[in-house]
């Protein structure tokens, strides 16, 4: 949830705890609570909190209440017990009736890199996933997180920060500085005297209980003091300390400007870069040939249906390969099909302008997924033409019943690069994230349609990749029309620097780091 989601929640919430609640905010209280499991545990976090309240204010009474304050606080207090009853029954009721989901992304950034650090609590090693809300409390060293939004943040023991979302973080105390590329525009550092909003740049903070010290080292920021509406603006080199008695000057500004200037070795994680392209320039028959690292190269090869000859256009990198609404291809990748392998799909995508209720099948990329819950389900990238789950010629990603819903339409017949990145978390369920010309874009909703038969893949399916449809599209209904280039599977999940990486360079090189 965004903050006009939390926001809009909280006075919902409040409302029925009170019992003052109108039927329109009942409504769109059910509403919220049916599209997001986010909003759901927020839910049943805020009905226990207005139980807790009672319970500890009901603790320190120490005079009889007036009667007109005692039914008050009673009928408060069975409100929100009522709350917190419907909340479990209905959490209950939600995962009973409804697929396995992804729902809003969980997982939003990465350890990418540590020295020396010694952490208040579980250590944290790079290549570990990090979870929006999670508390990273440093007490010595240097570790750096790369955001899912493509910022970059460097912490230096002793420092505490909240890992808030993919877009920004709240540093409690001590130093950081982000880095944020163009991608990125807009990452914001928080604290309760001060809010950063990156313009594309470099800065630094320093920050304690009394307030903090903000740096810019390259580019702009605009800094909200705490309790003002208008933000100021900061150019390379400047600085201001924020407080609760106002914005000053920092004193020592050059020794601390020079402490930001220092570059650290950082430890990474090796990673695994065995990968499957196929860049559509070789090709004889219906062969489209792949080249591969740590895989038998015929292995992958895809093939064209109906032993088709392969038509070849002008591509983004050389050449790609069209689609007609009829052509479609198969290739065999071993793993495609696990359940909690993290994995990243890249590729280039171009689809043409049309009618706004075309036929035949978006779908792009299709494969069969097992699900632990559900068995084995269908897979696949497409664009959006449902304009009810989303603007329509963004790309959407299914697995299975879980959905990703993109805000940038596609649909302009030029050339666009699309990566997913597939992780699992702690549960190992996988959390899908999405990028479109390098851009985190899109966010997780559920999938209106009913549940179907047709959306369980046979298992003779399993570890194959559909290009130009997907495994339940039907020939007679037509496939995806458009066009495709350079396209890799990686097993792992890449950052998002190395996505765009790829998408510059175009070179095995960027996906067979070793590092991170």
């Amino acid at each position: 949830m965004n903050n006009d989601d939390t926001l809009e929640l909280t006075t919902l919430c409040g409302a029925l705890a009170d019992g003052t609640i109108t039927s329109s905010q009942q409504a769109r209280l059910n509403e919220m609570l049916k599209a997001s499991a986010e909003a759901r545990q927020f839910y049943i976090h805020h009905a226990a909190l207005s139980v807790s309240l009672y319970s500890y204010a009901a603790e320190l009474q120490s005079d009889a209440p007036r009667s007109e304050v005692k039914k008050l606080k009673t009928s408060w207090w069975m409100s929100a017990a009522i709350t917190a009853a419907l909340a479990v029954s209905f959490t209950w009721w939600m995962q009973r009736e409804a697929p396995a989901t992804i729902h809003e992304t969980k997982l939003v950034a990465l350890m990418t890199g540590t020295k020396d650090c010694v952490w208040s609590g579980i250590d944290i090693a790079p290549g570990t996933s990090l979870q929006a809300g999670q508390r990273l409390d440093l007490s010595k060293g240097i570790a750096e997180i790369t955001f899912d939004s493509g910022a970059q943040v460097t912490m230096e023991g002793p420092a505490s920060l909240v890992v808030t979302s993919a877009w920004d973080t709240a540093l409690e105390s001590g130093a950081v500085k982000a880095s944020v590329p163009k991608e990125a525009i807009g990452f914001r550092v928080s604290h309760p005297s001060v809010e950063v909003i990156d313009l594309g740049t470099e800065f630094s903070m320093i920050a304690d209980a009394a307030g903090a010290e903000v740096f810019v080292l390259k580019g702009s920021v605009e800094a909200v003091a705490h309790g003002d509406v208008k933000p100021i603006v900061l150019l390379e080199q400047e600085s201001h300390r924020f407080a609760g008695d106002g914005i000053s000057a920092v004193p020592d500004r050059e020794r601390k400007f020079a402490r930001f200037a220092k570059i650290f070795k950082l430890d990474r994680a090796v990673v695994n870069g065995d990968y499957a392209h196929w860049s559509f320039d070789d090709s004889k028959g219906s062969v489209l040939f792949a080249e591969a690292k740590d895989k038998k190269k015929s292995a992958v090869n895809a093939k064209l249906n109906s032993n088709a000859t392969a038509t070849l256009t002008e591509g983004r990198w050389s050449k790609g390969l069209s689609f007609d609404g009829r052509l479609a291809a198969k290739a065999t990748v071993p793993g495609m099909s696990a359940s909690s392998a993290a994995r990243t799909i890249a590729f280039w995508v171009r689809v043409p302008e049309g009618e706004s209720t075309p036929t035949g099948s978006s779908s792009i990329l299709g494969w069969g997924q097992r699900n632990n819950k559900h068995g084995t389900q269908s897979a696949r990238i497409a664009w959006n033409k449902f304009p009810a789950h989303g603007p329509y010629g963004a790309i959407r990603t299914e697995l299975g019943r879980a959905l990703i819903m993109g805000r940038t339409n596609v649909r302009d017949n030029r050339w666009h690069h699309v990566a997913v990145v597939l992780v699992p978390d702690a549960l190992g369920v996988l959390q899908a994230k999405q990028y479109v010309d390098g851009h985190l874009d899109g966010s997780s909703i559920n999938d209106p349609r009913p549940h179907h038969s047709t959306d369980i893949v046979k298992l003779d399916a399993m570890d194959a990749l559909w290009l130009g449809r997907s495994p339940i599209d039907r020939p007679k209904e037509g496939f995806f029309m458009g066009a495709l280039d350079e396209l890799f599977i990686i097993d792992r999940a890449m950052s998002p620097i190395e996505i765009v990486r790829l998408m510059q360079e175009n070179h095995p090189d960027a996906v067979v780091a070793e590092a991170l």
